[in-house]
């Protein structure tokens, strides 16, 4: 459509090449109030189902058809499938940003298909690499996802901008029990994705962090703009997610002073106590001991 002109040019910018828009079933939807009611509804679907599916909101009152109109409307459509590559859902991406947009994304809201908790996407395209290379490679936002398929790294997947669930990890864990996890450096990023690995540390999952490099980009899709090899790298330098929660108590308090170490070991010692296994356990009360200088059985303790 002469219309999606400006979208074609968007995703272009974006990187994203004529084979991943197909793949992916990327599409756009014009700035109109009720393009998309009035299309489905001259296709035979009930105005009911149009509702239940998520696509139409209903106004109070509405009646005969009037007081209809399309939750999508002048955005870029990311479909969401479920693992067995079915469409239960959309992310859509506005194009021109107004006070009445309504948000940068507008996602389906819950519907009888479509349950977020549950949905990881791309688990369908992902599923089977994962399984062949045994990792997980969870980043953050599906424009991550897509950027990193297209550059031949397709063990990649997402949980569209929700901590992990215990649904989610389940699921996961079917095709590998090895994680690695990129997310957002600010504090807001690190406590959303804290949530999801402590879910995934309990349910025996190992996890990893990947870090970006100092000024090679903000996310997956920025790095892989600049430079592929960094990204790829920083991914197989990925380090065990009890490094990192050392690392970031120890920036956090100071161990030089007896209130400092007793705050990280406080910190680190709750994540420990969420590892299955006394090995493992043991391992990280002893690596923790020796970086505080303290003996392993006041830890333990």
């Amino acid at each position: 459509m002469p219309a999606a002109e400006s979208a074609r040019e968007y995703l272009q910018k974006r990187g994203l090449t004529e084979q991943t828009i197909k793949h992916w079933r990327i599409g756009f939807i014009p700035d109109q109030w009720e393009l998309l009611t009035q299309y489905l509804l001259k296709k035979g679907y009930g105005i009911e189902d149009i509702i239940a599916a998520g696509l139409t909101i209903k106004k109070e009152g509405a009646t005969n058809g009037k007081g209809f109109y399309d939750r999508f409307r002048g955005r870029i459509m990311f479909p969401i499938f479920d693992m067995y590559g079915s469409v239960v859902g959309f992310t859509g991406r506005v194009l021109i940003e107004t006070e009445k947009s309504g948000g940068k994304y507008v996602n389906t809201p819950e519907t009888p298909i479509y349950n977020k908790s549950s949905i990881v996407f791309a688990l369908n395209f992902a599923k089977n690499i994962i399984k062949q290379k045994d990792l997980i490679v969870m980043v953050e936002g599906q424009m991550d996802v897509i950027a990193c398929h297209q550059s031949g790294m397709e063990n990649v997947v997402a949980t569209s901008g929700t901590a992990m669930t215990e649904m989610q990890v389940r699921l996961l864990k079917r095709y590998s029990e090895n994680m690695a996890l990129a997310f957002d450096a600010d504090t807001a990023g690190q406590n959303a994705a804290k949530r999801g690995i402590d879910i995934a540390l309990t349910e025996g999952m190992n996890v990893r962090v990947i870090r970006i490099p100092e000024g090679e980009g903000k996310d997956p899709d920025e790095v892989l703009k600049k430079n592929p090899a960094v990204w790829f790298k920083a991914v197989e330098d990925a380090r065990d997610i009890m490094v990192w929660y050392i690392e970031r108590a120890f920036s956090l308090h100071d161990p030089k002073t007896p209130q400092g170490k007793q705050k990280i070991a406080t910190e680190v010692l709750t994540e420990i106590a969420r590892l299955p296994g006394a090995v493992t356990q043991d391992h990280w009360l002893n690596e923790l001991a020796s970086k505080l200088q303290l003996e392993t059985s006041v830890l333990r303790d």
